[in-house]
């Protein structure tokens, strides 16, 4: 009886305003996770239905509010604050707004700095993410952002953040990857050799973005997209 209850279960919308969950797991390593500031709300919930079948997790829609939320990546060095993500499945956008990646202290041999006022994601396929641990979406735009990465090391070490980048999904499939008025500046030092690199007023345009792990290994020796466009003013390319 409590099997067939279950499997027919249906609710026609279910809505949690400003929760909170603190998970934590001790599980091979330690991993703290606090969400706050939550709105969560299920519209046409199947479970199992015929007709719902190929639905994502069951449902017409699911939407998601997270407001000024913190997370520490896996280097244990940067964090990256958020103050706002609204998630539609049925829409299939993401919208971030104002993104601040940081160290969270000066001792990170390759240190970066981002500040992205909003990022759009369009068209994502929810269920790929979700079932295959691939992003596949239809277009990226990113609003005004301000980069800065300083690299002391030459190669990717245990404490540097981009090998982390693919924890989260094992490739990224875009359509259309579009920035907008971008800023970046690039520093290394190696072997006391110090370099730089300025743009500002950055527009770039990809087609067919393509990257998985294999970008850790062969960086440069790959081509990751059918198409590139890039449009830049006040340039400094490696002044000194």
């Amino acid at each position: 009886l409590i099997e067939n209850s279950i499997f027919n279960l249906e609710i026609d919308s279910l809505g949690i305003s400003n929760a909170t969950v603190n998970y934590r797991s001790f599980r091979e390593k330690e991993f703290h996770l606090l969400l706050k500031e939550i709105d969560f709300g299920v519209s046409q919930f199947r479970l199992d239905s015929a007709n719902y079948k190929n639905k994502f997790l069951f449902t017409d829609n699911i939407t998601l509010r997270l407001t000024n939320q913190q997370f520490v990546f896996g280097d244990s060095i940067h964090q990256v604050d958020v103050g706002s993500l609204d998630i539609s499945t049925k829409s299939q956008n993401i919208l971030f707004r104002d993104i601040n990646l940081h160290p969270r202290n000066s001792s990170a041999n390759n240190e970066y700095h981002v500040k992205i006022p909003e990022l759009n994601f369009r068209g994502l396929d929810f269920k790929m993410a979700y079932h295959e641990n691939r992003l596949k979406l239809d277009s990226i735009r990113v609003f005004n952002p301000e980069i800065n990465i300083k690299q002391t090391t030459r190669k990717a070490g245990n404490k540097d953040l981009v090998p982390y980048l693919f924890d989260l999904f094992s490739s990224l499939d875009i359509g259309k990857t579009f920035i907008d008025n971008g800023q970046i500046t690039y520093q290394h030092y190696f072997d006391g050799d110090e370099k730089h690199f300025t743009s500002a007023d950055l527009d770039v345009s990809i087609d067919g973005l393509y990257i998985d792990s294999t970008f850790l290994e062969k960086p440069l020796q790959i081509e990751y997209f059918d198409q590139f466009k890039l449009v830049a003013e006040s340039t400094d390319l490696f002044g000194m």
